[in-house]
């Protein structure tokens, strides 16, 4: 019991690095790869409410409980779904950030 929860921490994790990972390769290429430090700090706000946004809908959909090999339609809906609400909540979080200063 104790091991299948460890490895669900372990694939949560591996899929907020990855969604760090695809925001700012996002950030790269919006400014031609060759983005400044200001821009990177600037993002970072957006970065945060990713991964914030994202530990509750991941879990919430059940994209961690299982390494894929092999999907169908409804996974990938549920992954399309989920990409979306955390791009959407990101966007509202950082909107409402940026908006108190």
């Amino acid at each position: 019991m104790r091991s299948r929860l460890a490895r669900v921490f372990i694939l949560l994790a591996c899929d907020l690095l990855l969604i760090v990972l695809a925001s700012f390769l996002a950030l790269l290429l919006r400014h031609n790869l060759e983005p400044t430090l200001e821009q990177t700090i600037a993002f970072l706000p957006y970065v945060a409410a990713s991964l914030a946004i994202g530990v509750v809908i991941i879990p919430l959909l059940g994209l961690n409980r299982v390494i894929w090999r092999l999907s169908g339609m409804p996974d990938y809906l549920r992954v399309s779904t989920a990409a979306i609400l955390i791009a959407l909540g990101a966007t509202a979080l950082t909107f409402g950030f940026n908006r108190m200063d």
